[in-house]
């Protein structure tokens, strides 16, 4: 029976990721799926970003060696914040808190429908980016 198959991996989603609602299970990537067994008691809410999470090696989503896109959510006060200067495994300093934070989602910087254009006129606060950091220098000079 099909429905024998789809239990253990169904019991697998909810342990480690927790249920949405009474009847609904979150997969990878946010796919929302019917649970044929309500093994586990519901969830009101859950704030996972399973896309954002880094996949295999490295500390970001993104692995190559251009700058990115990323946004970035600080673990200790929340603050949300967006840049067009991020690189793979590099963070930056949350204002607030002062701890190293690294993107939990990463993308091209051009977009072909130009929604992701960043300010170039916007200065670039290289005391808190940790690329700039570890070269020395402003880190829009490496490309």
């Amino acid at each position: 029976m099909k429905g024998d198959t789809l239990v253990a991996p169904i019991l697998s989603i909810h342990i480690h990721y927790g249920l949405l609602g009474s009847n609904t299970y979150l997969q990878p990537f946010g796919v929302e799926k019917t649970c044929f067994a309500n093994l586990v008691p519901s969830v009101h809410s859950i704030d996972l970003d399973l896309e954002a999470r880094p996949k295999g090696e490295g500390l970001t989503p993104y692995q190559g060696k251009k700058r990115c896109f990323g946004e970035y959510k600080c673990p200790k006060c929340k603050r949300k914040w967006m840049s067009g200067n991020s690189w793979a495994n590099m963070g930056q300093e949350c204002i607030k808190c002062h701890i190293n934070v690294y993107p939990h989602k990463q993308r091209p910087l051009e977009k072909p429908d130009g929604l992701d254009v960043s300010d170039q006129s916007k200065e670039h606060p290289q005391h808190l980016c940790e690329k700039c950091k570890v070269l020395g220098y402003y880190c829009r000079r490496v490309q």
